[in-house]
């Protein structure tokens, strides 16, 4: 598959924000007219909490453009959708639990309505690996560093992921969709200059 990283980000030339969030319009590969392979691209979408019905404008960090966005990418057909990282604001499980409960109610068990599946292609940023460490917040809601394990997605990044998103976790991984390799990254805090392995910035 002869594609150019040129092409690659130029199919994606549609580009909006939304509160710290960052997505790219949905991109296919085409041959002879016909798109190969649709996905979504989504990144820094910063959740902090999950959208409380009935409740005023909460202000950037709910869940719920997130969803909108998803479905806007159901309605584009797409084969699968990207997040490139920091997806939980403070690196908190509850804020990737509101992101996993956006995707599951558009994509429940990974799957359109329909029955047919779509991948997730999603990698842990900064964010979500140290963001704990960025301010008082998270000390000051859980002052017991034992609490604090159970809420903070450093304590064991593995397991949290395994028990929000139903898959297993590698720090580098592959997923094939529609013939096409996709290949994700975790940031994890290593130097790759001092031997670790990159980031995904």
């Amino acid at each position: 598959m002869n594609i150019s990283r040129r092409f690659f980000i130029g199919g994606a030339a549609s580009f909006g924000a939304f509160g710290g969030c960052r997505f790219f319009e949905c991109h296919d590969f085409r041959a002879g007219g016909t798109p190969n392979l649709k996905f979504g691209v989504v990144s820094d979408i910063h959740i902090k909490y999950i959208e409380r019905p009935g409740e005023k404008d909460q202000g950037w960090g709910s869940n719920a453009t997130f969803r909108q966005t998803l479905e806007w990418f159901r309605a584009q057909d797409v084969d699968a959708v990207l997040i490139a990282g920091d997806m939980a604001d403070l690196g908190l499980s509850d804020q990737l639990e509101a992101v996993a409960q956006a995707w599951y109610d558009v994509f429940p068990n990974d799957r359109y309505p329909d029955g047919r599946p779509i991948e997730k292609v999603f990698v842990y940023g900064n964010h979500d690996w140290e963001g704990h460490t960025y301010c008082d917040y998270v000390k000051k809601r859980y002052p017991d560093p034992e609490e604090q394990k159970r809420h903070v997605l450093a304590a064991d990044h593995a397991k949290f992921w395994r028990e929000i998103f139903h898959e297993d976790f590698t720090p580098i991984y592959m997923k094939e969709v529609k013939g096409y390799r996709f290949i994700g990254s975790h940031w994890t805090g290593v130097d790759a200059r001092k031997g670790g392995h990159p980031s995904n910035r």
